[in-house]
């Protein structure tokens, strides 16, 4: 599964709209912008970990229910980052 698949498939939208939240109201609450979670729920961008666990505390929900894929998410990412480390120790000849 690509990374942009991970990041499209998040419940931020359902979860906010079942508590009855709106997105004014949530930015307010967790120090955002409410086109950037307008944005999230779209899955055009993925929050960075401080906002997203800020949205999980505000929410009372865990980030795997509001990104099922966040732990695959995390793993994709670890591999790029194991890449990018192990590209550094490559030595041209």
């Amino acid at each position: 599964m690509k990374k942009i698949d991970l990041i499209k498939e998040n419940n931020l939208r359902a979860i906010r709209e079942s508590k009855g939240f709106s997105r004014r109201i949530m930015a307010m609450a967790c120090g955002s912008d409410i086109s950037q979670i307008r944005k999230y729920e779209k899955g055009e961008r993925m929050p960075c970990y401080h906002v997203l666990r800020s949205f999980s505390r505000f929410l009372g929900a865990s980030i795997e229910e509001i990104y099922p894929s966040f732990v695959e998410l995390d793993k994709v990412q670890d591999k790029i980052k194991d890449l990018v480390i192990n590209m550094g120790r490559i030595r041209p000849d």
